[in-house]
Formats: structure tokens, C-alpha cells, sequence
């Protein structure tokens, strides 16, 4: 009996070409988003550089001028300025959340790090509102990205201000099994019922009675979006014409609780006249002018350089070691405020208090967080918060964390 042999065969072409059309796709995809993120990164800076010079010359200008009309003018300059910071820190936000180029740097710290970081700028804010405002804190441990944590406090606290005529607005975090349950309560308009779902929806905005017209409704979208990136629900109770509670519920981490005492309403504190020597490391003519303006204004003197060597050519001629160092990230020459700062340290042997200023979102301006006695300011620059932290820097020798 003879032998048979038996084959199958099969034309695999089709297969190899929609697998070769699947990886050109995922190649194409990610050289996409990697230049997306890229274009982000840049944008963020080179878009975020003239406010920056605008808000440090108005800063400047509320120093030196002293004729009523004219402070007006300037006040209303400054709020222009907020709406137009706003609106552009809110189109960056939800570009680099849709492009998925935000990730969260978890880490375990005290709520009390937020309360004192967000505290005197939003006491300062309700007061010229008219308003009280209130912190009802419990000193807990969390973890969480304190970053992304304090922009979505930070807009649940605006839009409380916002949309409140009368009354108070409160921070209160409290302990919720095992987590920390943190709410902003408001007396303000509050909130129909039939909008509670759509107000985190793009473009959205209140339509309840005295709502303020001001934004583009962004900013409870992007706090969805980065409530959602870190795993923390989120809710919201209202009572038209009684006022709202936002929360959010944050994992605790071990740690010992204790009260914050910062109960009732937050004093304000009292502006003392500067002074102290700081070197400035800026390499835009027209930002770096801006910051000489402001901080002799306040009564600081400054040296300035435009890059790292600069900087090290500088102290060379110099033998007073500066009380504070102000940085630009990226500088001249490829260089950057890390090395500069590093580079001065070094020279005077000592951890000279320094502030590192980017408007970079990417993740290399992380490195200047690993710095000992060194905060990382996004731009542009609240002008008040940066005067009032220099001022303790110079004074304490130790910079905020925050």
C-alpha cells in the first residue's frame, strides 16, 4: 500500500500586510503623541512668557504708582491679566489631559502642605471679595499628586469666590474611613438640580440667577479629567440660593492625625519692605527687565545673567553671597536653572534658597523638585505669592515648599 502525504497550505500574505499596517499605525500613533507632547511643552512656554513679563511689570507698576486713577487702571489690567492666565492655563490643561501627556507623580505628604499652600492666596482673594474664608482642617496624611490635588482645590475655591456675593467659603478636609473626604462650601447662588451632572461637561456654564459670565466653562472639566487620572471621586450638593459643597475623596496614608490650627478666618498678613541681594537668571531681554522692575520695586537689589556660565562669571566679581537665587528653567545655551543654581551654591560653598520658574509642562523641569531648599513656580508668577515667599526666603533663609 502505498504512502499519502497530506499539506495545508496557506497564504499568510494578507496577515503579514494588516499586521505591517497595525505597527505602521502604533509607530505613526506614537511619533504623533510624542510630538504632540513636544508641541505642548513648547507652546506652554513660549505662550506663557509674554504674561509672565505683563503680570511682573504690573506688579512693578502697583509698587510705584500712587495716583488713584492710575491704580485703578492697574487693577483693572490685573484682572485681565487673571482671566487671560486662566483661560490659557485651562486650554493647556485639557490639551495635555486629551493627549494623555499628564501622569501622576503620587506621593505621601499632610494635607497641612496644601492648607498653607492654598490659604493666604485664597484669604487674600475672598477678603478683596468681601468675602470670609474659613479653613476646617485635619492634619492627616494622603497620597496623592499634590500638584494635580491643588488644581482641582484651587478651581472648586475660584469658583466658590465666583459665585458667591455674600457670606463665606470654607476648606474643610476631614477623615472619611480611609480616606480624606475635602470639601469648599460656599453660601453663594448654588446650582439647579438639573445641571449638577452637566456642570463638569466642556463649555458648561451655570445658568442659575447672578451666575458670573466670566470663563469658557473649562475648568470643572479638567477637574473631572484629573479626578479621574488619579482615581478620586468626586461630588457635588447644592441648594439654589443657599450655596454648594465640592468634594473630592483622597486616599489617607499612614500617619498620625492632628488639627491644623488654622480654624476661622485666615489673618492676612502685614507687607514688610524688602530687603536683600538676589541674582535673577532669565535669558529673555524682556521678562528678565520685568523682574528687575518688580523686585527693586520691592526693594530688593538684583545682579542679573542670562545662562549658567553667565551666572558663574558673575559671582566670580562679586563677594556679598546672595540671600536668594531666581531662575529661569531653560536658559542660554542649552543650560538650565539647575545648573545655574548649583554652579553658585558651589561657589559660596552654601544651600542658597533659590526659585526655579518654568512654564515647561514636560516632565524634565521635575528635576528641580529634587533640590534641597528650592521651590519650582509654574509661570506666570502670581507676583503676591512670589514677593511674599522671597521676602521669608530672604528673611528665614528657607524657602517654602510649595
Amino acid at each position: 500500500m502505498g504512502s499519502f502525504v497530506s499539506s495545508v497550505v496557506r497564504d499568510v500574505t494578507k496577515q503579514r500586510e494588516m499586521e505591517a499596517e497595525i505597527h505602521a499605525a502604533r509607530d505613526l500613533a506614537e511619533r504623533a503623541n510624542k510630538a504632540n507632547s513636544a508641541f505642548l511643552a513648547a507652546a506652554s512656554h513660549d505662550l506663557r512668557q509674554p504674561v509672565q513679563a505683563l503680570s511682573l511689570l504690573n506688579g512693578a507698576l502697583r509698587r510705584t504708582v500712587k495716583e488713584p486713577k492710575a491704580l485703578a487702571m492697574i487693577e483693572s489690567q490685573d484682572h485681565s491679566l487673571t482671566a487671560m492666565t486662566n483661560l490659557l492655563n485651562s486650554l493647556l490643561d485639557i490639551s495635555r489631559l486629551d493627549a494623555g501627556s499628564v501622569t501622576p507623580d503620587l506621593e505621601r505628604f499632610e494635607i497641612k502642605r496644601l492648607v498653607d499652600r492654598l490659604s493666604a492666596e485664597f484669604g487674600r482673594q475672598a477678603s478683596q471679595e468681601g468675602l470670609q474664608f474659613h479653613v476646617d482642617a485635619t492634619n492627616v496624611c494622603i497620597e496623592s499628586d499634590p500638584n494635580l490635588l491643588a488644581e482641582i482645590i484651587q478651581n472648586f475655591v475660584s469658583n466658590a469666590i465666583r459665585y458667591t456675593v455674600n457670606g463665606s467659603v470654607t476648606f474643610r478636609a476631614s477623615v472619611d474611613g480611609d480616606r480624606c473626604r475635602i470639601d469648599v462650601i460656599d453660601t453663594g447662588i448654588g446650582i439647579e438640580g438639573d445641571q449638577l451632572v452637566a456642570i463638569f461637561n466642556e463649555f458648561h456654564q451655570c445658568k442659575s440667577p447672578g451666575a458670573s459670565k466670566e470663563g469658557f466653562g473649562l475648568g470643572l472639566a479638567i477637574v473631572k479629567r484629573m479626578a479621574d487620572l488619579l482615581g478620586h471621586p468626586l461630588s457635588v450638593e447644592s441648594t439654589p440660593g443657599k450655596g454648594s459643597c465640592f468634594s473630592v475623596w483622597v486616599p489617607m496614608a499612614s500617619g498620625a492625625s492632628e488639627e491644623v490650627g488654622l480654624d476661622g478666618e485666615l489673618p492676612l498678613e502685614e507687607e514688610d519692605d524688602a530687603d536683600g541681594f538676589l541674582i535673577l537668571i532669565e535669558d529673555d531681554v524682556s521678562v528678565a527687565k520685568a523682574w528687575e522692575l518688580l523686585l527693586e520695586a520691592e526693594g530688593f537689589i538684583v545682579a542679573t545673567a542670562a545662562s549658567a556660565a553667565e551666572a558663574a562669571t558673575l559671582i566670580e566679581h562679586i563677594s556679598t553671597e546672595p540671600d536668594l537665587i531666581i531662575s529661569d528653567f531653560h536658559l542660554l545655551d542649552g543650560s538650565t536653572g539647575v545648573e545655574a543654581v548649583g554652579r553658585i551654591r558651589e561657589h559660596f560653598d552654601a544651600t542658597i534658597p533659590a526659585f526655579i520658574v518654568s512654564g515647561d509642562t514636560s516632565k524634565v523641569v521635575k528635576e528641580a523638585r529634587l533640590i534641597d531648599n528650592c521651590t519650582l513656580l509654574s509661570k506666570p508668577v502670581d507676583t503676591e505669592r512670589l514677593l511674599t515667599a522671597a521676602r521669608a526666603a530672604v528673611e528665614k533663609g528657607v524657602v517654602p515648599k510649595d
